[in-house]
């Protein structure tokens, strides 16, 4: 691959407000749909707009309002991060995102209240017929979602943008998500001492006739170690590979109160199954071919199937080792090797690098992307926030970088 194109996608409004913008396939015709939210303050979004676009993105229609923030009487319920998904069977398109009540307004209020909802359009999203829970079939209920989890306790979510489902030919939908522990007492248990700890599983869904998804199974859990990893396993980019298998990349961390110096080696995480999603192998630090291990920040990543029949991973890696979330750069693409389910070292290609003028910590880390149908070129939208140690949103716009095949 090979960066052959930077543009302006999303204009911030003012220099202390960032903004992180997407575009997503949104029907089989091709048509776009552009998601904008933005930001004041760390995982807090202040408002969101949608757009369409019926030219394959070269315009967009006007900006209409997508709430995400409404005051209640127990304090703010907030939703955020829409993914995205089609049933290619019915062309009904699918939007996932986190909802919860934050009593405080703080993120951390989340870790006991976030979980996953979707709603379901027949137009390409521009009207939605009905918002559900994810809810598992049997003995569940919206306050008992899934396995382990038990709203107002811990709580279950996406983790970031490029936490897309699988969506299988057969209209069996794979949805990763990450998951909060308590302990007896009902309170969130932290064993790392990172900013949360958090485990990851699989929910396996089915599409069906009149719109829903029936969430009909549950892998086993993916979990870190504390002593390796101060935050778990979490943030899960999911992909299912030509032999069936399916590879699980996580974010993980060094740092934290039981780790002040980063002394812990900071890693990405990679998991498989075998069996289609059901039962992973425990977490284990993310290498090249060969075996090299590298350092990767606390940070989201994603992975990109491409019609050219390669995997390419996106994420951030750095030379020495991170810092907890620093430095989120540069902003590496990469093969996957389809036999060793490990990266390519002779192809990654580090396609967002810091100038000069940028701070030390500036993090290209809030992104997705996606292959551009007809061109192959793989598109993705960063916001590159902490340019200025005075002001995080200093300069961040959200750009679309177009990278191009060399092959």
């Amino acid at each position: 691959m090979k960066l052959i194109d930077k543009k302006l996608f999303t204009e911030q409004p003012d220099e202390r407000t960032g903004v992180m913008s997407m575009a997503a396939y949104c029907s089989l015709n091709g048509d776009l749909i552009k998601y904008s939210t933005y930001i004041g303050r760390s995982d807090t979004f202040k408002d969101s707009t949608i757009q369409f676009s019926t030219d394959g993105g070269r315009s967009y229609s006007k900006p209409k309002p997508d709430i995400t923030r409404w005051a209640v009487s127990e304090g703010m319920m907030t939703k955020y991060f829409k993914l995205t998904a089609i049933d290619r069977k019915s062309n009904r398109f699918y939007m996932f995102y986190n909802k919860g009540l934050l009593p405080g307004d703080r993120p951390e209020d989340g870790l006991k209240s976030w979980q996953l909802y979707y709603r379901m359009s027949e137009d390409g999203g521009r009207t939605f017929k009905f918002e559900k829970p994810v809810v598992m079939t049997g003995d569940f209920n919206e306050l008992h979602p899934i396995t382990g989890v038990y709203i107002g306790k811990n709580n279950f979510m996406v983790g970031d943008w490029p936490c897309e489902p699988i969506v299988r030919e057969d209209g069996t939908i794979l949805q990763a998500v990450q998951c909060t522990y308590f302990d007896e007492n009902g309170e969130i248990y932290n064993p790392g001492g990172g900013y949360t700890y958090q485990y990851s599983v699989v929910l396996h869904g089915r599409f069906l006739e009149n719109g829903e998804i029936e969430w009909f199974a549950i892998s086993d859990k993916i979990e870190g170690d504390p002593k390796t990893s101060t935050r778990g396993a979490i943030e899960p980019a999911v992909m299912e590979m030509p032999d069936g298998r399916i590879l699980m990349v996580c974010r993980g961390s060094n740092g934290g109160i039981k780790d002040p110096e980063c002394k812990i080696p900071g890693y990405r995480w990679y998991a498989v199954s075998e069996d289609g999603g059901h039962k992973f192998t425990g977490p284990q630090p993310w290498t090249y071919t060969d075996g090299e291990k590298f350092h990767s920040p606390s940070s989201c990543s994603m992975i990109i199937k491409h019609s050219n029949g390669k995997f390419y991973w996106i994420g951030n890696i750095c030379e020495e080792n991170s810092r907890a979330n620093m430095p989120r750069n540069p902003l590496c693409i990469t093969e996957i090797d389809i036999k060793t389910l490990k990266l390519r070292k002779d192809t990654k290609y580090e396609f967002i690098k810091k100038e000069s003028h940028q701070y030390e910590d500036v993090t290209f880390s809030n992104f997705y992307a996606r292959e551009e149908r007809g061109t192959g070129d793989i598109l993705v939208y960063c916001s590159a926030f902490w340019q200025s140690l005075d002001n995080t949103y200093l300069n961040s716009s959200s750009y679309e970088y177009r990278l191009s095949q060399l092959d």
